[in-house]
């Protein structure tokens, strides 16, 4: 703002400000948007790869179910009828496919964010 005209220091200051804002807006929506895209991916295969530990009548619909639950970033309900011993099998594989499917979605999104902030500050 020091080499700004007296006289346009208050235009100045707008563009700043909406600057700033704007970059703050993309600078949250577009990491989100790649975890959001990277979770529903991450999750599906995780889903997969674990399903077969469950009982077969089971697996497809976890799969399933953990695909769509990605859109809520919450674990989907185990269904019911389940007896104490398949339901508690049930969370432990929804919580390891959740656990794997999160970390790996963050640790692309945050490593694209590295490889952004590494080159803006060059």
């Amino acid at each position: 703002m020091d080499g700004v005209d007296p006289r346009l220091a208050g235009a100045a200051s707008g563009v700043s400000s909406t600057t700033r804002q704007i970059g703050g807006v993309v600078g949250t929506a577009v990491p989100g948007a790649l975890l959001s895209a990277r979770l529903s991916s991450t999750l599906h295969s995780e889903a997969a790869k674990r399903a077969g530990r469950l009982p077969e009548q089971l697996r497809a619909r976890f799969i399933d179910d953990s695909t769509a639950a990605a859109r809520h970033v919450s674990p989907p309900t185990p269904p019911g009828g389940l007896d104490s011993a398949a339901l508690r099998l049930y969370e432990r594989v929804t919580a390891d496919t959740f656990a794997a499917g999160f970390v790996d979605a963050m640790r692309t999104t945050l490593m694209a964010c590295a490889v952004v902030l590494g080159r803006v500050s060059k």
